[in-house]
């Protein structure tokens, strides 16, 4: 299904009457109805008699200087295509504040992942500028290269227009390293910035800790520890399985699977300066197989046809005791108008192999397309979809808890005091995962979906009851004839 979210003129927002009748007398007596800029009155004002409240001081400082940065380009449109997760919807819901410093009016696009790859692929092919910003998943960024603008450009052309406070080192170094540059390895000089980071997926333990309690211990911290709690805490004649897992969906079953690779010291790919190779026929990665094997006997059966929304329904819904989950996951579990479990779910690092705990991130980033028409606007709503405060906007919604990609956002003493709460538990996991730096991933290549698919099938052959090192042997020939894989 793809969601369209069609950014609406003022007159068909569904404000409140005071805050119509505020807006309309800013557009009439401010702007000459175009928009941007505030011309004596405070951003803090304006956005007061919108409702918009107790925003960071972060936040309306950068809203300040972009309602005079943007006088030259107010009234244009821009047009966003998204993934339709929670960073992309919280982001959505305040996008209002965009508009109505700058003037600009921001089309926002949002889909399921398989429908946004297809369809921004299958438009920047042709060379039809649909879109001037577009979401691009990590491993996705060769399948982008060719479309997108360079960051260092972008910052020497627009030089005049950008925050002061902006510093492509503030970014988080995961969501940098692993989201922003191309090549992912290579001399430095080399590596050209091409997105910035916009959200940081990463795997975490859900966990049900009322259950946990039940079962009189804290959740296992190796992976053979977790199979043991697996056992124990399936039910299925209670109505509870102990687990769910991703094995209907190709990236779901790799990227689950990848953790546990990555904690047994494997890799499925070795990264060249120029090459990837494939080498998921390690003797590692066999052991990682065997165990991830071996939840199938504590899994909810419907695993097979299950995605990571799915999963996450699951939980939710009170069907399972424990998951491998991307974090955008957490807002709903205390959600009470979607959740059966509200104040049971937890949140912990991930199991630990021989190597220690892993978790898998898959960073978003945004790339202005080169195409773009409107470059000046769309460098100007990429500042704001990324700035500190705008993040710490974000993280603080409920309906998101969306990971900070910027470094100084954690040294915030709003978002310090927020993640020693209990609803902002995940948060904090995710940010000692991301500052230890011990994340698995995915190298971006130029051949990803066919490489997804079949590793999948394979993990899912093995997950069925094949002989791990057959799969691991077969699933490397199988890949390696996709290839070779290089930048």
């Amino acid at each position: 299904m793809t969601f369209k979210i069609n950014r609406r003129r003022f007159l068909t927002i569904a404000f409140s009457s005071a805050a119509a009748a505020a807006l309309g007398l800013y557009v009439l007596t401010n702007t000459g109805g175009s928009g941007g800029g505030t011309k004596g009155r405070t951003v803090k004002d304006l956005l007061s008699s919108l409702g918009r409240n107790d925003l960071n001081p972060r936040y309306l400082a950068f809203l300040e200087w972009l309602s005079e940065t943007s006088r030259p380009v107010a009234s244009s449109k821009i047009y966003i295509a998204l993934m339709a997760e929670s960073t992309g919807l919280a982001l959505q819901r305040i996008e209002r504040d965009f508009y109505f410093v700058s003037g600009i009016d921001a089309k926002m696009d949002l889909s399921p992942y398989p429908v946004h790859l297809s369809k921004t692929l299958s438009a920047l092919s042709v060379g039809t500028a649909i879109h001037d910003l577009i979401a691009v998943e990590s491993f996705d960024q060769t399948l982008y290269r060719p479309y997108v603008a360079d960051i260092d450009r972008l910052l020497e052309r627009y030089k005049d227009y950008t925050f002061d406070m902006f510093r492509l080192d503030d970014f988080l170094k995961p969501s940098l390293e692993l989201t922003c540059y191309y090549p992912p390895l290579g001399p430095k000089e080399e590596r050209i910035p091409t997105l910035l980071p916009f959200s940081a997926p990463t795997m975490i333990r859900f966990y049900r800790a009322d259950l946990y309690e039940r079962l009189g211990r804290p959740p296992g911290k190796t992976w053979e520890e977790h199979v043991e709690d697996l056992k124990d805490l399936h039910d299925p004649a209670g109505g509870t399985f102990a687990t769910a897992m991703q094995l209907g969906s190709d990236v779901g079953a790799v990227t689950e699977f990848n953790n546990l690779v990555f904690s047994y010291g494997g890799r499925l790919f070795e990264v060249s300066e120029r090459e990837i190779v494939p080498v998921m026929d390690s003797a590692e990665v066999v052991e990682a197989l065997e165990v991830y094997s071996r939840m199938r006997a504590y899994a909810d059966p419907a695993s097979i046809s299950y995605d990571w929304d799915a999963v996450a329904n699951a939980m939710r819904r009170n069907r399972i005791a424990a998951a491998l989950l991307w974090q955008d996951f957490t807002w709903m579990m205390d959600d009470p108008e979607r959740s059966m479990v509200v104040g049971k779910v937890r949140y912990q690092r991930n199991p630990a192999g021989p190597s220690g705990s892993f978790h898998q991130f898959v960073g978003d980033g945004l790339g202005l397309t080169r195409n773009s028409r409107n470059q000046l606007e769309s460098w100007l709503w990429l500042q704001w979809a990324t700035e500190v405060g705008t993040r710490i906007e974000l993280m603080l919604d409920r309906r998101a808890l969306s990971i900070p990609v910027r470094r100084s956002a954690f040294d915030d003493d709003l978002v310090k005091n927020a993640i020693e709460r209990r609803e902002y538990e995940s948060v904090k996991v995710v940010k000692e995962v991301l500052d230890s730096n011990e994340v698995a991933y995915i190298p971006p290549m130029s051949k990803a979906n066919q490489v997804m698919f079949v590793l999948a099938r394979y993990i899912r052959s093995a997950w069925a009851g094949r002989d791990p090192r057959t799969v691991a042997k077969e699933m490397k020939e199988e890949v390696e004839a996709l290839g070779p894989f290089t930048y």
